[in-house]
């Protein structure tokens, strides 16, 4: 888990009782340079402080910035909403295990300085043979094990089997899908419910593989913590619920509908051209938020996009219209070549600021008959929903459907969306426009 601790910067002073000659040879300068430091006539390094004592030595004391921890033992983790949990560490005496124990939230008033307090009282307890069970206000605490350092521990254990390039992928998986769900509760109180909660807000967002996978990776960390002996209950991922509802996303956008999605953004530069460089090369969110300046050429009118899923890089084709062009030189003409062409400063932030703000006008455009409330519905109206749901990879769905609904060939559609497998691609076949046309006309 990704705990940080409070910084403050501290001097750290080093005294040594040297001659003048060693002296000059750390600092690299001369002994004539050394007399005049003494004397005053020029002044010493900032961070060093000369006395003399006989017989050519000196008195000095070199000091240094350092950033150290201001309370000890005490973390927090940042949390998406902006409020914080607190945490304080310590070692247990005998088994010299370091004990995470939380704390509680700065939004509940939990203060760094009240962490300190508990951390002390608690190892008092403890050096005097006591178990800590109560704090302040009435609020019991326990020595709890988080999913999040069940998590750490595993994925520890899994660089010794899994390639860098594999442990990177998953950890990214857990980061995303499950520890924004279970990474800050107590593995003993996690419910197969909690899972199953999981699972019905990611259904309607992500694909039936992509929501089993979920649930598979949540029980391969529970299985590690039970033959390891950091769990002794029975696995609650065992008795989640499996969702095998068609969910896969169908639904793109009509001309008539992308006009409407292209005159709402039109007012914001970054919106405007996002939604145009997807719905005009197919894209991923990524893909597109990953876009910089030096990846679009103007003569050629080609882009160069980064397909993360794939791991591969291919061209697209730059939109050949005036007013689109126009809006984008515009924008990108006082930034530098290596900067993102949304104009955030990383990739997590292009992508954010996305995410926050083009679902709200699709949701308020097509969204409107969906039914938000999950909690009743049944897999097959969760798969209904994801159908059709209008979310923001749909604009590459719609790239895709366009293509083939103005009779471009298969494999050309292909190579466009850069699909490994022409069987990604043919599920798009259905809507060539003449598709099976001259069969049904001669059934008769």
């Amino acid at each position: 888990m990704a705990l940080t601790q409070t910084k403050e910067i501290k001097k750290r002073i080093k005294k040594e009782h040297i001659s003048k000659e060693k002296l000059a040879i750390q600092l690299n300068t001369t002994i004539d340079k050394i007399n005049e430091y003494i004397l005053g006539d020029t002044e010493s390094p900032h961070n060093v402080k000369i006395l003399p004592d006989k017989n050519g030595m000196v008195n000095v004391e070199f000091s240094k910035d350092v950033e150290v921890p201001k309370y000890e033992g005490v973390f927090f983790n940042e949390l998406k909403s902006g409020d914080r949990t607190y945490y304080i560490t310590y070692k247990e005496i005998g088994t010299n295990k370091k004990v995470y124990l939380k704390i509680g939230k700065k939004s509940q008033g939990i203060t760094e300085k009240y962490c300190v307090k508990k951390r002390t009282d608690i190892l008092n307890q403890i050096r005097a043979g006591e178990i800590p069970t109560q704090v302040k206000n009435k609020r019991v605490i326990k020595l709890i094990k988080i999913f999040d350092m069940i998590s750490e521990e595993y994925y520890k254990d899994r660089t010794l089997v899994l390639s860098a390039k594999n442990l990177k992928n998953s950890k990214s998986f857990y980061n995303n899908h499950i520890k924004p769900f279970l990474g800050d509760m107590d593995i003993e109180t996690i419910t197969t419910k909690d899972i199953d909660n999981i699972s019905l807000n990611k259904i309607d967002k992500y694909s039936q593989k992509t929501v089993t996978s979920i649930v598979e990776h949540i029980s391969t960390i529970f299985n590690f913590a039970i033959k390891n002996k950091l769990f002794k209950n029975i696995n609650p991922a065992i008795n989640a619920k499996k969702y095998k509802a068609d969910n896969q996303r169908t639904k793109f956008l009509s001309i008539e509908e992308i006009n409407l999605l292209i005159d709402s953004v039109k007012d914001n530069d970054i919106l405007y051209i996002f939604v145009i460089l997807s719905l005009s090369t197919g894209g991923r969110l990524k893909t597109i938020c990953n876009l910089k300046v030096k990846d679009i050429d103007f003569n050629t009118k080609f882009i160069e996009l980064r397909d993360f899923k794939n791991q591969t890089s291919y061209k697209a084709f730059l939109k050949n219209d005036t007013k689109f062009l126009n809006i984008l030189q515009k924008h990108i003409e006082d930034k530098d070549p290596t900067e993102f062409l949304l104009g955030r400063g990383t990739l997590v932030a292009n992508v954010r600021y996305i995410e926050r703000n083009i679902p709200k006008i699709l949701n308020e455009l097509f969204n409107q008959h969906i039914n938000e409330d999950k909690s009743n519905l049944t897999p097959e109206q969760l798969a209904e929903n994801r159908r059709e749901k209008v979310v923001i990879h749909t604009l590459r769905h719609t790239f895709a459907s366009q293509l083939v609904i103005h009779g471009t060939p298969i494999f050309t559609v292909k190579e466009r969306m850069n699909h490994k497998d022409i069987k990604q691609t043919m599920r798009y076949a259905k809507l060539a426009p003449d598709s099976g046309r001259s069969d049904v006309d001669g059934l008769f």
